[in-house]
C-alpha cells in the first residue's frame, strides 16, 4: 500500500522556516509516495512559493493545494488570478501536482483534492436556521477572509464552483475499475464529525469552517477510505459511518502557527 503523508497551516513567514524543514524531514524519513501540502502555505504567492521549495527534497511526490490564507490578495495579485493562474504555475514549475486539478494513483490507490472552500452549511442546518445571507453579513466581524479577498468575493459560489470538481473526479474513480480505493484531501473540513473541538471559537464561527455540503457527496462515493482536512488549526479524528458502503476514516490536522505537524496513511485498497 503507498504511504501517503499530509500536512498543512504551515504559514510560511508566521511559522519560522527551520520548523517546516524540520517537518519536512520528518515526513522524509516516512518514506512516503505522496505528501500534500492541504492549503495555507504562507500568505502570498512569495510564501507560498517558499513553502513548496522547503519540501523540494522530499523523496515521492510532492502535491499543494490552496488554503484560504493562499487565496488572500496581496503582492498586486487578486484572488480570482492566485487561484486561477499563480498557484498552479508556482505548483507545477516547483515540481509538485496542484491536486485541484492533476490526479495520482498507485497500487489501485488514488488521491483527489480540493480546496473545499467553506458554504455556511456547518451553521445554516441547524438551529436556530438562520439563512446563508445572515452568515455572508457576519463574515466581516468573524473572519480576516472578508477583508483580504476579492471585493465582492462570494464563498457560496465559490464553494459551489470547485464542489462540481471534486463530484466530478470523484465519479471518474468510482468508475475506473483500476481503483479501488481513494483518499480525499481537502483544506476545509467536510464532515461534522471533522469538527474539532476549538476553545477559542463561538458557534457561528464554523459557518467559515466547514463544507457539509460537499461531504454530502464524497460520502457517496463508494471508494473513498479516507478524508484528511486542515484550516481549523485543532486536530480531531473519527469515523463515518455509512452502511452497507465501507466506513471513511476522517482526520483533522492540529497543524498551527509555530507548532506544524502531518499525519500518515497507508490506505486499505481491499476494504469492502
Amino acid at each position: 500500500m503507498p504511504r501517503i503523508c499530509v500536512t498543512a497551516d504551515l504559514h510560511v513567514g508566521i511559522t519560522p522556516e527551520p520548523m517546516i524543514r524540520a517537518l519536512a524531514g520528518a515526513i522524509a524519513a516516512e518514506g512516503p509516495a505522496l505528501t500534500i501540502l492541504a492549503g495555507d502555505l504562507g500568505e502570498g504567492l512569495s510564501a507560498f512559493r517558499r513553502c513548496l521549495a522547503l519540501f523540494s527534497d522530499i523523496p515521492g511526490q510532492l502535491a499543494a493545494l490552496a488554503g484560504n490564507h493562499d487565496l488572500w490578495s496581496r503582492e498586486g495579485h487578486s484572488s480570482e488570478r492566485l487561484w486561477s493562474t499563480e498557484l498552479p504555475a508556482a505548483t507545477r514549475d516547483a515540481g509538485a501536482l496542484w491536486l485541484e486539478e492533476d490526479g495520482w494513483s498507485r497500487e489501485g490507490v488514488s488521491v483527489l483534492g480540493s480546496v473545499a472552500w467553506y458554504d455556511y452549511s456547518a451553521c445554516t442546518r441547524s438551529p436556530p436556521w438562520l439563512p446563508a445571507s445572515y452568515y455572508a453579513k457576519l463574515k466581516p466581524l468573524v473572519v480576516r477572509d472578508a477583508q483580504m479577498l476579492d471585493r465582492g468575493w462570494n464563498d457560496l459560489a465559490f464553494a459551489a464552483r470547485v464542489g462540481a470538481g471534486v463530484v466530478a473526479r470523484l465519479a471518474a474513480l468510482d468508475a475506473d475499475p483500476a481503483i479501488d480505493a481513494i483518499l480525499v484531501g481537502t483544506h476545509v473540513p467536510i464532515f461534522k464529525e471533522q469538527r474539532a473541538r476549538m476553545s477559542h471559537a463561538s458557534r457561528t464561527s464554523w459557518a467559515y469552517f466547514a463544507n457539509l455540503t460537499l461531504g454530502d457527496q464524497v460520502r457517496t462515493s463508494p471508494k473513498v477510505r479516507v478524508v484528511c482536512s486542515g484550516h481549523t488549526h485543532w486536530g480531531a479524528q473519527g469515523v463515518v459511518a455509512r452502511p452497507p458502503l465501507a466506513p471513511i476514516k476522517i482526520v483533522t490536522l492540529g497543524s498551527d502557527y509555530g507548532a506544524p505537524s502531518y499525519r500518515c496513511f497507508a490506505v486499505d485498497r481491499d476494504q469492502r
